[in-house]
Parts: structure tokens; C-alpha cells; sequence
């Protein structure tokens, strides 16, 4: 076994309980790793883009993290209120100090308000929901941890199935190492989780269509998410976001799938169960 992946092991075996006990713990101590989360990959991406004003960048990153807290305390009205306030502020600090890349750095900061920050800060919606429906709190755990579970499993198929036999590349340009094989095997994996989540009746208000609607948005959308971002690092010309988790990459890299799942996860719950 190559040191690489002995080291994704390693960061593996001890994220991943640390994860999921916060997710079952909830509450403010969720909230309190997301908004970490968040704030690490912002300035990952800012960094990457060589956004020009730290003071901007620490004001994109607190404006955000307001915007995460204000979807705790179910006051979604406050994200209009941030983002005009987060526009204002970058045009008349951009236009006075930073002149060079106007329109790209005044739409950039307003993009990472809303990719990756609020779109990661979808997973303190999902679990938070219950509050929504008037079921037990700790559905809320269930719910999250089935997202998640979904992410990684598929993750997991595609890459060494992929690496085994893919053979059919998607985007070699942006993604070398991602094929048709893997992506199929990502979504079949998801699949199974959901279905054995079925076969148990984890989430008692789901029924069959409910958990495939989940295979298609961790298998397909999480993988998109992936690519996603796999494009915005050879935009730039890097292979990771950062470093700080070894062979994991950076922050960004880790959370890229559940930035486009977790969104549109929480967008059919809630059209699906509260309107």
C-alpha cells in the first residue's frame, strides 16, 4: 500500500467519527465545526483566485458566516440583507483601492458568498429540518448522516473501481483520472446505501422514490460537484485547494461534493415535505 493512500486512510479513520458525532450531537456544535468548515474553504478559494484585498476577504468570510448562522436560527431573510450589504461594501472598496479586475473580483466575492459558504451551510439546514416538520430533533442526524454516507460510499466506488477498470474518461482536460466506469459505479454504490436505508425504514416520513430521488443527488450531483471544482483548480493551475490535509487536499477538496448535494438535498426536502 502506497504512502499516499495510507495517509487518506489515516485522516479518514479519524475524521470520519469526529464527523458523524457532531453531526448526531447537532445544535450549536455543528454549527460551530460547519461554520470552520466554511470559513477554511473561503479562504482556500480566495486564495486560489488571488482575490487582491485581505480586508475583503476577511469581510466575504464573516458576511458568509453570518449568512450560515442566520440559517440556524431560520432567518433566511437576513441572506438578501448580507448579500447587498456584501455587494456594496466589495464595489466601493474594489473601486477605490483595487481598480485592475473590477468586474471579476466584485462577482467573485459575491460567488463565494454563495459557492461554497451558504451551499456548504445547506448541510446546518438539513440538519436542522426537523424544526421545519414537527418530527424528533434527532432526524435531523439521520438525515445527515445518510448524505454524507452517500457522498463518501459513492466517492469511494468510483475511485477504485475507476482506477481498476475505467477505461472511458469524462473530462480528461479538467478530471484525468475520472471515468464512466467509476462515475457508474458511484452512483450504483449510493444505490445500495439507500436502498438497505429503505429496507430498514431509517427515516420513517421517506418512502422508495424519496431515497432514489438521494442516489441522484449523491451519485449524480455530488460527482458533478466534484468535477466542479476539479475545473475552478485547473483554472488556476493547481492541483489542490490547499494542503492542509495531506493527501486529502484542502477543506474545499473534501466538502466540493456536498457544496452541490447539500443544497439541492435541502431544496427537495423541502419541497417535498413543508410546501
Amino acid at each position: 500500500m502506497n504512502k499516499k493512500l495510507i495517509n487518506r486512510i489515516l485522516v479518514s479513520v479519524i475524521s470520519v467519527p469526529i464527523l458523524i458525532l457532531l453531526v448526531y450531537v447537532g445544535k450549536i456544535y455543528y454549527l460551530a465545526f460547519i461554520i470552520i468548515v466554511i470559513g477554511l474553504s473561503l479562504w482556500e478559494l480566495l486564495k486560489l483566485t488571488k482575490f487582491p484585498s485581505i480586508f475583503l476577504k476577511i469581510s466575504i468570510i464573516f458576511i458568509s458566516l453570518l449568512g450560515v448562522i442566520s440559517f440556524y436560527y431560520n432567518k433566511m431573510e437576513y441572506i438578501i440583507l448580507l448579500m447587498f450589504f456584501l455587494f456594496s461594501l466589495n464595489s466601493i472598496i474594489l473601486m477605490l483601492f483595487y481598480k485592475k479586475n473590477f468586474i471579476r473580483n466584485l462577482y467573485l466575492g459575491i460567488g463565494a458568498f454563495i459557492y461554497p459558504a451558504l451551499s456548504i451551510g445547506a448541510l446546518v439546514l438539513i440538519r436542522e429540518f426537523p424544526k421545519l416538520i414537527t418530527v424528533p430533533y434527532n432526524t435531523g442526524w439521520l438525515l445527515g448522516i445518510l448524505l454524507f454516507l452517500g457522498i463518501w460510499i459513492c466517492d469511494c466506488c468510483a475511485y477504485f473501481f475507476g482506477m481498476a477498470y475505467g477505461k472511458n474518461k469524462i473530462y480528461p482536460s479538467v478530471s484525468p483520472n475520472k471515468s464512466w466506469e467509476g462515475t457508474i459505479a458511484g452512483i450504483f454504490g449510493s444505490l445500495i446505501v439507500y436502498l438497505v436505508a429503505f429496507k430498514f425504514d431509517v427515516i420513517n416520513f421517506f418512502n422508495f422514490w424519496d431515497y432514489l430521488a438521494m442516489t441522484l443527488i449523491t451519485g449524480v450531483f455530488g460527482q458533478l460537484g466534484d468535477l466542479i471544482e476539479s475545473k475552478l483548480k485547473r483554472t488556476v493551475g493547481v492541483k489542490d485547494s490547499s494542503n492542509l490535509l495531506m493527501e486529502h487536499g484542502g477543506v474545499l477538496d473534501r466538502f466540493d461534493s456536498l457544496a452541490l448535494a447539500a443544497p439541492i438535498f435541502w431544496l427537495y426536502l423541502y419541497l417535498r415535505f413543508v410546501n
